[in-house]
């Protein structure tokens, strides 16, 4: 049983959230009824996007997002390796193979510089990954995508409520597809808002819309013709159950009314981390990208080199605080080790990354006190840490890519 006392992060239900649901329990609808439609229309809305489609969860999102893009085998796509693995996965799922770009340093967000060295004659789609809330710089992706006829679907999973600068200083929304043809989120609950698991997509193109709400539903399309039978369907292509149900949007809802506050909470608790971590040295708190208002799904920290990143790890889930890596590469996952046989030497900014990153616990509901406790523990933790210093430039990885997969 875990002892994790204050994780990285958790959901906040209140109990407005609970009449909501409690709402949609005692109503004539548990799925397929109006509260997904009004959900997809508050969150189109909150965006700047014509059309939202819900799914049951978002890499189910990520999945739809591929099929609607008409990926198939032969197609590649190109991601970040610092990311989850769904990102990579909604490729493969539909046979097309992922490519990696390397990311910039800092936030580990796309490099548009290696992504144009990744594209080939192959390539069909970049997918940008807003990391911890921060925005990937999708001008630059756009235009990339411009230049290669390419498509452009941003995952983020991470960044609902989050925002970017436009080269010409225009604040524009993530989710609005201002640079892009698809826009997919989650709401797990460690995401900055639940329903429990549950996804959505953006879009501004009305074929794409309605391509997504076929292939959430089985392939089924419902012809508007008035001498059909009401009970007539057609079922036009193959697709799947990936279906939000009302219980889950009427929670949704309700935690998007109140998306800006929570995201403001996110916004003191760093800024608290940022006046007390500035006093340890060793540690160094990875500030959103400039130009972006960051969602701050995540608070990422990374440890000097002559800091035991796995030990300071160790040290604090003994303790109850529940940090985590997000993430490894996705390169070296044994499924992806195994299929693509890459070299951990071509993206040196995403083997930094994962050599000495750590995420700590931010949360709206996350308390002075546990944040306190939090910093004292880490200080506390690094200075136990310290690795002597003819190791700290050089010391074989625990985790070496040339090694067989486990």
């Amino acid at each position: 049983m875990s002892n994790i006392k204050i994780p990285y992060s958790r959901q906040l239900i209140e109990s407005d959230d609970i009449d909501a649901v409690t709402a949609a329990l005692t109503s004539d609808f548990l799925t397929q009824g109006p509260r997904i439609k009004a959900f997809e229309e508050a969150v189109a809305q909150y965006c700047g996007a014509r059309f939202a489609v819900a799914f049951c969860n978002g890499t189910a999102a990520l999945h739809a997002a591929c099929i609607a893009a008409d990926l198939g085998p032969g197609d590649e796509g190109i991601v970040p390796p610092i990311s989850f693995v769904a990102t990579a996965n909604c490729l493969a799922y539909v046979g097309a193979t992922p490519r990696f770009s390397d990311v910039q340093l800092g936030i580990p967000v796309l490099d548009p510089h290696s992504v144009a060295q990744t594209i080939t004659s192959r390539t069909r789609v970049i997918i940008p990954v807003h990391f911890a809330g921060s925005a990937a710089p999708m001008a630059a992706i756009s235009e990339l995508a411009g230049q290669h006829r390419l498509l452009v679907i941003e995952d983020a999973c991470h960044a609902l409520g989050g925002a970017y600068q436009s080269p010409d200083g225009q604040w524009i929304k993530i989710g609005s597809c201002r640079h892009s043809d698809m826009t997919v989120f989650s709401f797990h609950p460690v995401k900055n808002i639940t329903t429990g698991e549950g996804g959505m997509i953006t879009t501004n193109d009305p074929q794409l819309y309605q391509r997504l709400r076929s292939i959430r539903h089985h392939g089924i399309v419902v012809p508007e013709n008035e001498n059909n039978p009401a009970w007539y369907y057609e079922m036009r292509s193959l697709g799947y159950n990936f279906r939000m149900t009302d219980i889950q949007a009427a929670l949704g809802n309700s935690q998007l009314g109140k998306i800006d506050r929570m995201i403001a909470a996110r916004q003191n608790l760093f800024a608290r981390y940022r006046q007390e971590l500035t006093s340890i040295p060793e540690i160094k708190l990875l500030e959103p990208p400039t130009r972006t208002g960051s969602a701050l799904h995540l608070c990422l920290i990374q440890l000097q080199p002559n800091i035991r990143r796995d030990e300071v790890f160790n040290s604090l889930r003994a303790q109850g605080i529940g940090v985590q890596l997000h993430y490894m590469p996705i390169y070296r996952h044994p499924y992806y080790r195994n299929w693509l046989h890459l070299s951990a030497a071509n993206f040196p900014h995403a083997e930094h990354y994962f050599a000495h990153a750590m995420s700590i616990p931010l949360y709206p509901s996350l308390t002075t006190t546990e944040q306190d406790f939090v910093i004292r523990s880490l200080r506390a933790a690094v200075s136990q840490a310290r690795r002597p210093y003819e190791d700290s430039h050089h010391h074989p990885s625990a985790y070496d890519l040339d090694a067989p997969a486990r």
